[in-house]
């Protein structure tokens, strides 16, 4: 029986870790079971290549994708530390949806002389755990540095051991009796293994004699308390092994490994692969892994906020495709207020006065923006601003709608009514360039009755798009999926929504869940003078004397990226969370202007050219001066970023007559089973644009049911 969100995770997770397969993921979406309102729940998920059927049955109160991404991406902050106003800050992170919080409140802080403790700050602390823990959200309690009147030594005293180990241990069974029954993880120190000797002066034998008599502590208290070792940093893989050198047992002082990674997409599954090695030579794998850092800091670069966003995303994306991880935090959640540290103040997913950036909502929303109306309803001022998918209640008015369960969790649209949806414009606008041309928009809701339902939305060319939802009575909670390509979403509809549904004329609908649903494959890059990336870069050179060098340009109504003829090339990066190494059926598509009968050729690395460089199918162009989508179709590629600045592949003119210009290229890996996808909608035209030469098409919609059935769990990779 799986009775809890850990016990799914942790189920999927082994299964994952002993496939044979390159690669595994899964994505979970349950459908929600609110108190009072009958419900069958269903996951959805993805498993390697595989379809997997488990029946299960479903305790308490189910969940959602959303909580379900939540449940496993968690956040750095301690609330205790920001100011006066730390509970709005919890209130805050509550509203969110967050469900994993890891803090550091430290021993120098806490336990000012033997057995004196800072009563106004435990307070604080007191009151951030009891506020956040009461309302669903669990705390990763980092236990670390050392008090200065018990320090070993007078220089940089915090980051020593302690001269009598028995202080330790009284501070360690302190804290967890004090949050016994509220806080259940504990992560001892923080990157003990920094090359500089940041945080931790000591030996690693100091080290290990630190985590065993932590975690004797904190088991003697409550034997339901879990041990993360402390969050390594790049050099870790190495020092946990010379730590086992030390102590051969060491193995036995955790539960948890934990280690921190702030680097792009290859070196996260680098460093993955480092623990990897050292855990199974240790017999310790498995042992589940949480990243409890990960980060991307802008340096103060306003401009550089999208791609903190696109970090977020591929942070997610892979290191959620790598068997084993369990958690991972994402530092920081808040910026700080300037101390003279550019780089740390720049972390955030907020501002220091609280604003969210474009990286939260990427952050909060994951590859589905969901409704949280308990959420939106418990907290509507804090709700309102974290929420990424929220609902418009114009009380009285057409879009006035009711709770349908007691605690708001699911709405009932009265008949004549419209539910109105907004999304945050930082997740989606319009269709983000392009990088979002397709969506999927998804209703739960409750199968009663025969008469039709609407889905409404704008388009770029008209007014307003109507869908239909269908009702056949069968008194069972339903989920509709719509796949747009043709939306754009800028908040044009009536109460400055995005989309609404429409309850039908003769009966009410009620409705636990709304969703939208980006694409995470294919990776997507939008070319031109600015370019837009998701999931992948270009690699940009400004020096023409290299041959990574592009020029941006306009050419048939669109803004693009030129390569001239000759040795110029578009190299291109492509997150390891969409395809790496062995992933080797790989489509690219490309949208090029069709100008000349010459080819466009893709240089990559295949895994049987023995780090050489081979040429796929050319793109044979046929001079109709209009923008055209092709593709190359690879079935031995080796995306290892091996090639030029870590780039995976490379697109040029083949110098065989004329420039080529280029406005997107994205690249899907294609599993067993996957159909061919549809070219997808090309970029908006530029600003003056009235072309009408496009490529791929756009306006398709595809509309199926998903019925949700008990005890039922269908694995995929989405």
């Amino acid at each position: 029986m799986i009775g809890s969100t850990n016990n799914i995770i942790n189920f999927m997770k082994t299964i994952m870790r002993f496939q044979s397969q390159p690669r595994t993921s899964f994505r979970s979406i349950l459908f929600q079971n609110k108190y009072n309102i009958p419900q069958k729940p269903s996951f959805l998920g993805r498993l390697g290549g595989m379809l997997v059927i488990i029946m299960c049955f479903i305790a308490g109160p189910s969940l959602t994708a959303d909580s379900i991404t939540m449940d496993y991406f968690g956040i750095c902050d301690g609330p205790m530390n920001r100011g006066d106003d730390y509970l709005k800050q919890c209130d805050e992170i509550i509203a969110t949806g967050i469900k994993w919080v890891r803090m550091g409140p430290s021993w120098n802080r806490i336990e000012k002389s033997k057995g004196v403790y800072d009563q106004d700050y435990l307070a604080r602390c007191d009151a951030v755990v009891n506020r956040l823990t009461a309302n669903g959200v669990n705390i990763l309690w980092i236990l670390s540095y050392t008090a200065p009147w018990a320090s070993s030594s007078a220089t940089r005293p915090t980051f020593h051991k302690p001269a009598n180990w028995a202080d330790w241990e009284d501070f360690v069974q302190f804290v967890c009796t004090r949050y016994k029954g509220k806080i259940t993880h504990w992560e001892i120190w923080n990157e003990q293994d920094h090359p500089s000797k940041t945080f931790w002066e000591d030996t690693p034998a100091d080290y290990t004699v630190l985590l065993q008599k932590a975690s004797a502590k904190a088991r003697a208290v409550d034997s339901e308390n879990k041990i993360l070792i402390g969050g390594f940093t790049g050099a870790g893989a190495a020092y946990l092994n010379t730590l086992f050198e030390e102590d051969p047992a060491l193995g036995s002082y955790f539960d948890i490994m934990a280690y921190h990674v702030y680097v792009d997409s290859p070196n996260m599954v680098a460093r993955y692969e480092q623990f990897i090695a050292v855990m199974e030579q240790r017999n310790i794998a498995d042992k589940p892994i949480w990243i409890t850092e990960t980060g991307y800091t802008t340096n103060g670069e306003s401009s550089l906020e999208v791609t903190k966003a696109d970090w977020v995303d591929q942070a997610r994306v892979t290191q959620f495709s790598l068997p084993g991880i369990q958690k991972i935090f994402w530092y920081d959640y808040r910026c700080p207020e300037p101390y003279g540290d550019i780089a740390m103040e720049h972390f955030g997913l907020e501002l220091a006065d609280r604003t969210p950036l474009k990286a939260y909502y990427h952050y909060q929303g994951g590859d589905c923006a969901e409704t949280n109306f308990a959420l939106q309803k418990a907290y509507p001022t804090e709700a309102a601003q974290r929420l990424t998918l929220t609902f418009v209640d114009d009380a009285g008015g057409k879009a006035g709608i009711e709770d349908y369960a007691d605690d708001g969790s699911s709405k009932l649209i009265p008949a004549g009514h419209y539910m109105v949806c907004r999304i945050n414009d930082h997740y989606i606008y319009g269709n983000n360039h392009g990088l979002d041309s397709t969506v999927t928009l998804e209703v739960t809701y409750w199968d009663e009755g025969t008469h039709d339902w609407q889905l409404q939305y704008q388009t770029a060319t008209t007014t307003v798009q109507t869908l239909t939802g269908s009702r056949t009575n069968t008194l069972e909670w339903k989920t509709q999926k719509f796949t747009i390509t043709d939306h754009d979403f800028k908040n044009g509809q009536s109460w400055g929504g995005d989309f609404r549904i429409f309850a039908g004329t003769y009966d009410a609908l009620a409705v636990s869940r709304v969703a939208v649903c980006r694409e995470m494959n294919p990776a997507r890059v939008i070319l031109g003078y600015t370019n837009y990336n998701k999931l992948m870069e270009q690699v940009i050179d400004t020096n023409p004397s290299n041959n990574a060098y592009s020029i941006p340009w306009t050419i048939g109504g669109r803004e693009c990226r030129k390569i001239e003829n000759g040795s110029k090339y578009l190299y291109f990066k492509v997150c390891d969370g969409v395809v790496r190494t062995g992933d080797t059926n790989v489509t690219v598509g490309v949208l090029y202007y069709d100008a000349g009968s010459d080819n466009i050729v893709l240089q990559y690395q295949s895994t049987t050219s023995d780090g050489d460089t081979v040429n796929a199918q050319p793109i044979v162009k046929t001079n109709t001066n209009t923008w055209k989508y092709g593709t190359f179709h690879l079935t031995d590629a080796q995306f290892d970023n091996s090639r030029s600045w870590k780039s995976d592949f490379r697109i040029y003119s083949g110098a065989d007559g004329s420039p080529e210009y280029i406005a997107m290229v994205d690249v899907r890996r294609k599993d067993d089973g996957d159909n061919e996808p549809e070219p997808p909608e090309p970029p908006p035209p530029g600003p003056g644009d009235n072309s009408d030469s496009s490529g791929g098409g756009g306006g398709a919609v595809s509309i199926w049911f998903f019925l949700t059935a008990a005890a039922l769990a269908i694995f995929r990779r989405r």
